[in-house]
C-alpha cells in the first residue's frame, strides 16, 4: 500500500511539473478571469525594410532576422524598485498571433528587444541554439532557440530561463574565437521602459545600434600593412596591394540609450593604427585616440603620411566622407515605443 501511495504521489508530481515546464503566458484560455491582459506586439523604427510605412500595423515588410524579446516585471517592495523576469521569446516568425502575450495585471512591465539580421550566418551557436545575446543562462552558456512563442522565465525547479544577454553589446560570432563587445555586427534594438497593461496593441520601435566605417590608406610602400581598431573590434586591415577597405559595421555598446528626433547619437571608442612595415609580423602603433562615431551613418576614413610616423608631421586622418545609412519614411519615431488600441 505504502509503494502504490508513493508511485501515485510520484504520477502526480510528474504531471504537474510537466505541465508548468511546458507553461507559457501566451496560451491562456481565460486571460480575464485568470487576471490577465491579453497583449500583441508590432514592430516599427527602422527595422522596417521598405521607404513606405505600412498602412496598418501587421509586423508586414520587417527586416528578417532573429528578435529575441525579454519582459520583466517592475518590482516595488517599499523604497526599493527593480525587475524580475517574467516571460521571454526568440521569434523569426513575426505573425501578430506568435507575439501574443498574457500580461499578469496589477504590475508594469519592461520589454527589451534586440534583432539581429541573418543570425543564423551571423550568430554562433551553442548546443541546439543561438550564443550571445540570445543565451538563456547568466553565463552565456545555454543556447536560445525558437520558441515563436512567448515562455514563463519562472520554472518549475525554482530557476529561471531568460535572455539575461539581451542589452550586452557582446555577440558570439561565426569565425570569431573572441567574445567583443564592439562587434562586426548590424544590430538593432528597441525598449519599452514601463508599460502598464491595457492596450490590445503594443509598438516596440527598433533602431540600429551601430554605424559602419571604411578606411583608404594613401602611400603604404610595398610589404607594407596596416591594422585598424576601435576599443575590442575585429581588425579593419589594409596593404599596398589593398589600400581600401570594406565598409563594415561597428556595434554601439550601450544598446538603450534614448533616440530622439533631431538627435545624432554617438559613441567614442579608442582608434588605434598599427604599422607593419616589411612584411613584420610585430607592428608599431603610430595613432591612438579616441574619435566619435555617429549612430545610422557611414564613415569613410583616408589614413595619409604614413611616411611621416615618428616625424614632428605625424600622420593624417582625414574624413572624406560621412552619410547616413537610410532614413526613415518621414521621422524617427520616440525611442520609448507607443501603445495603440
Amino acid at each position: 500500500m505504502r509503494q502504490l501511495k508513493a508511485l501515485c504521489l510520484l504520477a502526480i508530481f510528474t504531471l504537474l511539473t510537466s505541465c508548468i515546464k511546458n507553461l507559457d503566458y501566451s496560451q491562456n484560455a481565460n486571460p480575464e478571469k485568470a487576471g490577465y491582459t491579453e497583449t500583441a506586439f508590432l514592430f516599427d523604427g527602422e527595422c522596417i525594410s521598405t521607404s513606405e510605412k505600412p498602412l496598418t500595423r501587421v509586423n508586414d515588410n520587417l527586416i528578417e532576422g532573429v528578435y529575441g524579446i525579454a519582459i520583466s516585471q517592475w518590482i516595488v517592495e517599499g523604497d526599493k524598485k527593480y525587475t524580475k523576469p517574467y516571460a521571454y521569446g526568440i521569434f523569426d516568425n513575426l505573425s501578430v498571433d506568435n507575439l501574443k502575450i498574457n500580461l499578469l495585471n496589477g504590475y508594469d512591465y519592461r520589454v527589451s528587444c534586440t534583432m539581429i539580421p541573418d543570425a543564423q550566418n551571423v550568430v554562433e551557436k551553442k548546443g541546439e541554439g543561438y550564443g550571445r545575446p540570445f543565451t538563456l543562462d547568466r553565463n552565456a552558456e545555454t543556447g536560445g532557440t525558437i520558441t515563436n512563442k512567448f515562455l514563463l522565465a519562472d520554472q518549475w525547479d525554482g530557476t529561471q530561463v531568460f535572455l539575461y544577454e539581451l542589452e550586452n553589446s557582446k555577440v558570439n560570432v561565426i569565425g570569431d574565437s573572441e567574445v567583443r563587445s564592439r562587434p562586426q555586427v548590424e544590430r538593432y534594438h528597441g525598449l519599452i521602459e514601463t508599460l502598464t497593461p491595457g492596450a490590445t496593441n503594443v509598438v516596440i520601435e527598433l533602431y540600429r545600434r551601430y554605424c559602419k566605417v571604411k578606411f583608404t590608406a594613401n602611400g603604404l610602400h610595398k610589404n607594407n600593412r596596416l591594422e585598424v581598431q576601435m576599443d575590442d573590434s575585429p581588425y579593419w586591415k589594409l596593404s599596398d596591394v589593398a589600400n581600401e577597405t570594406e565598409s563594415l559595421p561597428l556595434s554601439f555598446k550601450n544598446l538603450t540609450t534614448v533616440i530622439k528626433e533631431g538627435t545624432i547619437n554617438t559613441e567614442s571608442p579608442t582608434f588605434e593604427v598599427v604599422l607593419f612595415k616589411d612584411g613584420a609580423t610585430a607592428g608599431v602603433p603610430i595613432m591612438k585616440y579616441n574619435r566619435s562615431f555617429k549612430r545610422n551613418y557611414e564613415t569613410t576614413i583616408i589614413i595619409s603620411d604614413i611616411d611621416n610616423f615618428g616625424e614632428e608631421a605625424g600622420v593624417t586622418i582625414t574624413i572624406a566622407d560621412e552619410k547616413e545609412l537610410a532614413t526613415e519614411a518621414d521621422i524617427d519615431l520616440p525611442w520609448q515605443g507607443g501603445q495603440i488600441q
